[in-house]
């Protein structure tokens, strides 16, 4: 029985000047732990189909094997999210390849979930025409995008609209913690602050935003069902899919003033 690889959840849709409930299809996140000859080697985050042929690609792509024919077996367990993966030959080295979390990006990121001082007592208000009239500013904002098509971008904004500071990078992971630096090295407080990113929404992403205390987090792009769980359980307020004049609020829709 294959793991399903999409969910649909409950959001709100802003649109108009007003908003209604609705319904959006988001991407599974599961991290499957890979063992190797019995010795934990990677949890993958990943959308839970063809493990196989994911595991096999991981290790050949990280030089663990060179052909296939290595591989005496391969057994994935749907329950505990488990590959159990048995080379021939040399025994694995353990030491040489150490446990790490590959998360769906390709950043990395701890596999516990934020210490629960993290969860907001309350989320800030925030005009739903602030929202809009600054994703139309972020979204055509990087001349680097333009010319290149290459890149995401972050950006920090005000609860009144007002750009503290725009980044292009080559990933969504490094955008945001460019800006999260910028913000701590120069004291600026996020308490009252809207973090866009053009980049989608995975867990690891959503821990960011969590463990930074940005407490509205703006996406262009869509959510994993992992990212939701977390962002609503840790009450960020949260928007994905927005444009220059609608938006979808994954969480707190109490905090968004029409």
């Amino acid at each position: 029985m294959a793991l399903p690889n999409f969910v649909e959840i409950k959001i709100d849709c802003y649109s108009a000047g007003s908003i209604r409930p609705g319904k959006l299809a988001v991407n599974t996140e599961y991290p499957v732990a890979m063992f190797v000859n019995g010795r934990h080697l990677s949890t993958i985050a990943c959308s839970g189909d063809e493990i196989e042929k994911l595991a096999v690609g991981y290790l050949f792509a990280e030089r663990i094997i060179e052909r296939p024919g290595q591989i005496a077996s391969f057994a994935f367990n749907e329950d505990s999210l488990t590959a159990e993966i048995s080379l021939t030959g040399e025994a694995f080295d353990c030491d040489r390849h150490r446990p790490e979390q590959v998360m769906t990006g390709g950043g990395r990121a701890k596999k516990t979930a934020p210490d629960r001082s993290f969860v907001r007592e309350k989320i800030p208000a925030v005009h739903a025409d602030v929202i809009c009239r600054c994703a139309g500013e972020f979204l055509h904002y990087s001349k680097l995008h333009d010319l290149t098509h290459g890149v995401h971008s972050a950006a920090l904004y005000r609860l009144d609209g007002t750009m503290i500071v725009f980044f292009d990078e080559i990933g969504r992971h490094n955008a945001i913690d460019k800006i999260v630096g910028h913000a701590m090295m120069n004291g600026i407080s996020l308490d009252d602050t809207i973090l866009y990113s053009t980049g989608r929404i995975s867990s690891e992403i959503a821990g960011k935003v969590i463990h930074s205390g940005v407490p509205v987090f703006v996406s262009r792009a869509s959510p994993t069902e992992y990212a939701v769980e977390l962002l609503r359980e840790y009450n960020v307020l949260a928007v994905c899919r927005v444009k220059a004049d609608s938006f979808l609020v994954i969480n707190g829709k109490e905090g968004i003033i029409l």
